[in-house]
This record gives structure tokens, C-alpha cells and sequence, in this order.
């Protein structure tokens, strides 16, 4: 009998095992910082709360779905009006109500993506912030209590989002308006083109032929830890094992207070995470803190992510970045530059003194690659060169012969500056750069006449490039030349910013400038002129022509902040600062 009773024991523990794992669930906690309404949109293999639910500004909200969920989407609808289950919404609108019932968001929309407890992947959870089909919201996810694979990378259980505002820096042809003409969500290239090479399909379906476009590395550029465009995997999954998921609508923040049961002056009442500088309210890092992308900001955007105008007295600046911070709005008056942490802004006379800020990244990268270091050619041979410096030259070079060199790191996604050492008895040969394989294609500069065959002169054009390890190419798209090296160089580069060539007379004006700019210049100087951001980011790229002296740039497409006015040609470069405002 005894011997009857142990097996029934020991049958029924195992029956219970079965039903605990069967009914084992995850939990996902929601949070809401945006300022607004939200009514989260979901998707997934099994169907959590209907589909939908609201989510009021500083408000929560907790559901579970089982362990090895999978499909799982969850999105932000914004600007919704419901009756009941009826009803639409401004953005992320699902065309089923609030409550979705297995539908999916209309983009554009951010998503939070999920497959928990993965087979075959050893039961990681995979999950990412996509910006695929566009942007409405800030999203960020965090993973807690979940243990790490000991990969040593930030996607190892790290948090996945986009806490910039994209809306405020989208292009004017990717914008979608209200009724009221307020930006309120940021068109994916694909979902606006629809084309094969925006979309990655059909003979771009694969990623060596959809590599990232001028699009998606802007969004990339400002959301490092979102997925960008279709082919972003490996700079936008993370992974974890197992744990709960928060899921923020909006910046992440956290409290501190001091030991004492009252604040004092020194202890950071809040901050936020989201961006390589952090501005604090109090001297020793103390009062409010709030985290900023790289961007430009003026008061407008200031006050919007909660800095009081005057208020602010230290930063903690990340290693590669530097803060510019400026007395008036629009970024007038005295600046302070920061490329490290100060504690106090007294030392520097301005304290309480910011109205507007520009982050950008500081260090510069460059590398110089020997013409003949090639990994595959076709068509050319070295020779030994009396350039400066000695050794070998690649001549010989024809029309359609190309040279492709080993693949080097390119830290981030922006403008890139190629310098060309050149020589040619004649001129008219002209140089592509490239991708290895000859796709994308960056740009082309034309190669002119020296005088010599060994009589050497530098040439120089800008391109964007994205971010990663990538082999690059150039090919001859006319011969006639020799070349004995090329660099690549981040950011526009130029002898002096802000400064006049001898034979430009470069003039910006008005500046500040609205709506329009001026530009004037010598003629038959320069070919090229280009405005871009402090990321890098192209927004106005024209030729000039032989005998232009001035070129009247609208500006009513850009958001306000700072910007780079940057003029080329054959022998020169120069770039002026422009402040920008709408207002």
C-alpha cells in the first residue's frame, strides 16, 4: 500500500510540472512618459488584450503572454478619437477600432518587435525597436531580471529604442501632417517610394545589393539602437534569456535622491537616458537631468524635453562628442564648447546662461589607404613614384579598370570626405567610388591636368557612408591618370571653418536666416555647394555653375538648428556656419 501511494505522489507531481510549464507566462510592463494619449496596437501568435488598450500619459499598464510567444508587435496609435471600440486614430491606426483583434498598424508607426524563448536559439528572447515602416513615437524596451549570454555587447539583454524626436527632424517629402498641420509621424523611404531599392526586394532583396540609403542612415544617425531599414539586423536585435520587458512610449527615467529624508541641492532629482550628453539643472550634477541625441536645439525644443531657459549650470559629455551651449535662442550670442564632464559653469561664467544647444560628435576619423594595397584589380600596375613619401604609384590606368582594397571600419553613418593624390600629363580622367562589387556608388570626381605623369596634386569630394566593416572600390570611369593614395576622412574637410579663401570671398547672409539664404562667391571657383547637419546628414546638394556668383538656398523645408554651408571645387573647399529658424 505504501509502495501504491509513493507512485500515485510522485505521477501527480509530474502532472503538476506538465501544467506549470504549459501555463508558464512572460510579463510585459508598459509605461507612458509621452505627454500624451497612447493606445498601444497588438500583434502575436497569441493575441494579448484584444489587441489594444489605453494608455494615458504617466499612467501603466501589465499583461503576460506565454513563454514561447512568438510574431509578438506592439505599437503606439496616436491622435485617436473612440466611441467604445469605434473609431480611428492619426497615426498607427489599425482600421478595426481600439481594440485590434489580430490587425496590424498602418504606417508609419514604431514598433516594438518580439520572439520569446526562440527554439533552436538555445531559448534566447530576440527583440528590437524597428523604425522599418517609419516612426510616430519615442519607444524604448528594457529588459529585467533576464541573464545575459556573456557576449560582451550592448545587445546582450541591452535596451532596444529610439528616444529622439524624428518628427522634428523629418524630411519635408517623409512628413505626415493632421488636419492641423502638425507633424505628427515620419514615412519610411520605402513606404513613400515604393521602390525595390528603397523596399529591398526583388534585385535588391538581398543585403550586399540594399545597403543603407541617405534615408535610413538620418534615422539610423539619430536612433543608433533601432532598426533602421530592412537590412539592419546586425546593429539592431538584442537578445536576452529570459526576464520581464518594460516597454516605454516616450523617454525612460529614473530618481535619486540623497540619504537624507529632504533633497538637497546637489542630488539629481531626475533624469533621462537617450543621448551621449546630459544637461543638469544644479552645479555637481544636481537638480533635473535630461539626456540629448545629437541634434540642434533651440529654446522651443529645450523647453519641450522639460530644460527651463537659464537654467542650466553642468554636463556630463560622452567620450567622441562635444556640446555647444549658446546665451540666446537660435544659437545667438556667447557659446560655451564641452567635450568632457563639468561639474559647474561658474568657472566659465555661464552659469544659468544656455538658451540653445548643438550636440555633435567630436573625434574625427581617418585613414589613409596606398593606391597599391589592393585586395583585387583589374587592369592597372604599379610603378615607383617620386611623390613625397617614396614607394610605388598605380598607373596604367584605363577606362572601366577599377581597384578594390581590403575593408576598414567606418565608425558612423554621415558624410565622409575622399581625398584623391593624383597625376596626369593631360587631364580628363575621372575617378568613382564605390562600393567592392560596384554597388552603391558614392560619387565620381573628375581628374585634371597636372603637367607630369609624376607632378602630383591632391582632389577631394564628399559622399555618405554608412556605418560598419565595408570594402571599397574605386574604378576609372575615364583613364589617363596615376594615383598614389586616397584617405577618408569623417565630416566635411576643409583648411579652416567659418573662414575665407583667398580666391572664394564666400559670404553667408542674412544669418541667422528664415526662409532663405544667400550666398555669394567668386565665380569659376567653386562647382559644388551642400548644407548639411551637425550629423552630417545632406539636406541641400547643388551644382554651381562656371560663371554663378550667388545662390539663394530655401530654407523652409529645415527644421531650426545649426548647419554647415559647405562650398567645393576642383582646388578649395570652405564651410560657413548657418543658424536656422523657422520663425
Amino acid at each position: 500500500m505504501k509502495r501504491s501511494i509513493l507512485i500515485l505522489t510522485m505521477t501527480i507531481g509530474s502532472v503538476m510540472l506538465i501544467m506549470s510549464s504549459a501555463n508558464a507566462q512572460r510579463t510585459f510592463n508598459f509605461k507612458n512618459t509621452t505627454g500624451q494619449t497612447v493606445w498601444v496596437g497588438a500583434q502575436g501568435s497569441t493575441l494579448p488584450a484584444s489587441g489594444g488598450f489605453t494608455l494615458t500619459n504617466g499612467s501603466t499598464y501589465t499583461l503576460s503572454v506565454p513563454t514561447g510567444w512568438s510574431a509578438g508587435r506592439f505599437w503606439g496609435r496616436t491622435g485617436c478619437n473612440f466611441t467604445g471600440n469605434a473609431g480611428t486614430c492619426e497615426t498607427g491606426d489599425c482600421a478595426n477600432g481600439l481594440l485590434c483583434n489580430g490587425a496590424g498598424g498602418i504606417p508609419p508607426a514604431s514598433l516594438a518587435e518580439f520572439t520569446l524563448n526562440a527554439s533552436g536559439a538555445g531559448g534566447l528572447d530576440y527583440y528590437d525597436v524597428s523604425l522599418v515602416d517609419g516612426y510616430n513615437l519615442p519607444m524604448v524596451i528594457q529588459n529585467v531580471g533576464g541573464t545575459k549570454s556573456g557576449n560582451g555587447t550592448k545587445y546582450d539583454c541591452g535596451t532596444a529604442g529610439c528616444t529622439s524626436d524624428l518628427n522634428a527632424a523629418c524630411p519635408a517629402e517623409l512628413q505626415v501632417k493632421n488636419s492641423a498641420g502638425k507633424i505628427v509621424a515620419c514615412m519610411s523611404a520605402c513606404e513613400k517610394f515604393n521602390t525595390d531599392q528603397y523596399c529591398c526586394r526583388n534585385a535588391y532583396g538581398t543585403p550586399a545589393t540594399c545597403p543603407a540609403t541617405s534615408y535610413s542612415l538620418a534615422f539610423k544617425a539619430a536612433c543608433p539602437d533601432a532598426y533602421s531599414y530592412a537590412y539592419d539586423d546586425a546593429a539592431s536585435t538584442y537578445t536576452c534569456l529570459g526576464g520581464t520587458y518594460t516597454i516605454t512610449f516616450g523617454t525612460t527615467t529614473s530618481s535619486s535622491s540623497s540619504s537624507s529624508s529632504s533633497s538637497s541641492s546637489s542630488s539629481s532629482s531626475s533624469s533621462s537616458s537617450g543621448g551621449p550628453v546630459t544637461v543638469y539643472q544644479n552645479c555637481s550634477y544636481g537638480g533635473y537631468a535630461v539626456a540629448l541625441p545629437v541634434g540642434s536645439y533651440t529654446l522651443a525644443q529645450l523647453v519641450a524635453k522639460g530644460i527651463k531657459n537659464d537654467d542650466i549650470s553642468s554636463v556630463k559629455v560622452q567620450s567622441g562628442y562635444k556640446v555647444t551651449l549658446y546665451q540666446n535662442d537660435n544659437y545667438g550670442g556667447t557659446s560655451l564648447v564641452k567635450t568632457a564632464d563639468d561639474d559647474c559653469f561658474v568657472n566659465d561664467n555661464f552659469n544659468d546662461m544656455a538658451s540653445s544647444i548643438v550636440v555633435a560628435t567630436s573625434g574625427v576619423f581617418a585613414t589613409t589607404i596606398q593606391a597599391e594595397s589592393w585586395s583585387a584589380m583589374s587592369g592597372v600596375q604599379t610603378e615607383t613614384t617620386t611623390d613625397a613619401g617614396g614607394g610605388l604609384d598605380v598607373g596604367w590606368i584605363e577606362t572601366n579598370d577599377w581597384i578594390a582594397y581590403p575593408a576598414i571600419t567606418i565608425p558612423a553613418a554621415g558624410t565622409y570626405t575622399i581625398e584623391y593624390r593624383v597625376a596626369s600629363l593631360s587631364g580628363g580622367g575621372k575617378i568613382q567610388f564605390e562600393l567592392a562589387g560596384g554597388s552603391p556608388i558614392y560619387g565620381s570626381i573628375a581628374v585634371p591636368s597636372t603637367g607630369g605623369w609624376q607632378t602630383w596634386t591632391t582632389i577631394k569630394h564628399t559622399v555618405t557612408l554608412a556605418a560598419g566593416s565595408q570594402s571599397f572600390a574605386i574604378k576609372a570611369l575615364a583613364g589617363g591618370f596615376n594615383i598614389n593614395w586616397l584617405t577618408i576622412t569623417q565630416g566635411v574637410k576643409a583648411a579652416e571653418i567659418d573662414g575665407e579663401v583667398a580666391n572664394g570671398n564666400v559670404m553667408v547672409f542674412p544669418n541667422p536666416a528664415t526662409s532663405q539664404v544667400n550666398v555669394t562667391f567668386d565665380a569659376a571657383v567653386y562647382n559644388k555647394i551642400m548644407i548639411t547637419d551637425v550629423t552630417g546628414r545632406i539636406f541641400i546638394n547643388q551644382s554651381i555653375a562656371s560663371d554663378e556668383t550667388m545662390k539663394q538656398i530655401d530654407l523652409q523645408s529645415l527644421s531650426s538648428g545649426m548647419y554647415y554651408i559647405s562650398l567645393s571645387g576642383e582646388k578649395c573647399m570652405v564651410i560657413k556656419n548657418l543658424a536656422h529658424t523657422n520663425r
